[in-house]
């Protein structure tokens, strides 16, 4: 997986997403990404990809379901989560 935004869990589902980039899943018929640091997985619910190069949108909707929770930290660096 690229670079992750901040992961936050939803209060409504108790699931977790986290934002990625969408050439990460470039091959349709990956339906997942995976977190290299915990090996946790997730199902890509959305995708919004445009050709290289053209400036356009680039990224992704990872659901990391309700068996994981959301961290205060991305690779040992602490991130702020706004409300």
């Amino acid at each position: 997986m690229s670079s992750v935004a901040p992961i936050e869990t939803d209060a409504t589902d108790f699931h977790t997403y986290a934002l990625t980039a969408g050439h990460c899943r470039a091959n349709p018929a990956s339906g997942y990404a995976r977190d290299k640091p915990s090996g946790l997985t997730g199902d890509s619910v959305r995708t919004v990809f445009a050709p290289p190069r053209t400036g356009g949108p680039d990224y992704a909707l990872i659901d990391f379901g309700t068996n994981s929770l959301a961290s205060a930290f991305i690779i040992e660096q602490p991130h702020a989560l706004r409300r």
